[in-house]
């Protein structure tokens, strides 16, 4: 006797609506910038341990504060004539990957109660 087959998986409205998105990015030739940015996120977390509870423990815009800081180092950098252009990338993409994670962080800490 077969076992029946494993449910589809339930996926969740925000997951189906990131997907839409990306397919649209795709579509419109826009979506190197946001992979970059997802693959220096997982990075981040699966490499340096900068996991969603490591980011709550970081304080209240201090994710932002080092995106910030990282985008500044870019134009520094350009109005110098320093670095190079994969420095610029680099810095870049931890930008946006810790702007992500601080929005993630503002997001729990709304849903929790507390203040962001």
């Amino acid at each position: 006797m077969t076992e029946p087959p494993d449910p589809e998986p339930v996926i969740p409205p925000e997951l189906e609506r990131a997907a839409r998105d990306l397919g649209w990015l795709y579509v419109n030739g826009a979506l190197a910038g946001v992979a970059a940015v997802l693959a220096e996120r997982r990075r981040q977390i699966e490499k340096l341990g900068w996991t969603p509870e490591h980011g709550d423990g970081q304080g209240d815009g201090g994710l932002a504060n080092i995106a910030y800081r990282c985008l500044e180092e870019v134009f520094e950098n350009r109005e110098s004539g320093q670095g190079d252009p994969g420095d610029e990338e680099r810095l870049l993409r931890n930008a946006g990957a810790l702007a992500a994670a601080e929005i993630d962080r503002v997001t729990r800490a709304r849903e929790k109660g507390r203040r962001t």
